[in-house]
């Protein structure tokens, strides 16, 4: 419910067209992965991470950042920041190939996400906005990895959320 009132704050209305992939988030559902971030035992940020895979069979690894939200009184203040910069560092630590969103290139691009990456890695369904397509290699394999589409994760396979 905390996590929830968090997007809610962020976003007002267009936090309805998230509540189905937050729930999910929050209940564990299909290998998803959530961070959130706390001031005096008080959830006011949250990151979710979502699995993919890709449709030549490679072995790679990769996730798509979805959703992120800090509370609307603590913005600007890098809660948005310091959650990206650990999510990083777990899909660094858990040896990740690449790592996906679908939002503001002049926000991403501050942590290395580029549409150049995320233009080789086509998302599964046709985006409103193309440019906000942005990827992050993490890995050599990553980086080196011929492109190809994505499979995203159950949480994800819904072209509304896209």
């Amino acid at each position: 419910k905390a996590i929830t009132q968090v997007y809610m704050s962020a976003f007002g209305d267009e936090a309805q067209s998230l509540s189905t992939l937050v729930q999910s988030l929050c209940n564990g559902h299909h290998a998803t992965t959530s961070f959130a971030a706390l001031l005096d035992d008080r959830i006011i940020g949250h990151i979710g991470l979502n699995p993919c895979e890709f449709d030549k069979g490679t072995t790679l690894t990769g996730s798509i950042l979805a959703p992120l939200a800090v509370h609307q009184d603590h913005q600007k203040s890098g809660v948005g920041r310091a959650l990206i910069k650990a999510t990083l560092d777990h899909l660094k630590d858990q040896k990740t190939d690449l790592f996906f969103v679908y939002g503001d290139p002049a926000y991403y691009g501050r942590f290395g996400f580029v549409a150049e990456l995320g233009a080789r890695f086509l998302p599964p369904y046709a985006l409103e906005y193309p440019f906000g397509w942005q990827g992050l290699a993490l890995t050599q394999r990553g980086k080196d990895a011929p492109s190809q589409g994505i499979i995203p994760a159950p949480t994800l396979a819904d072209a509304a959320l896209w």
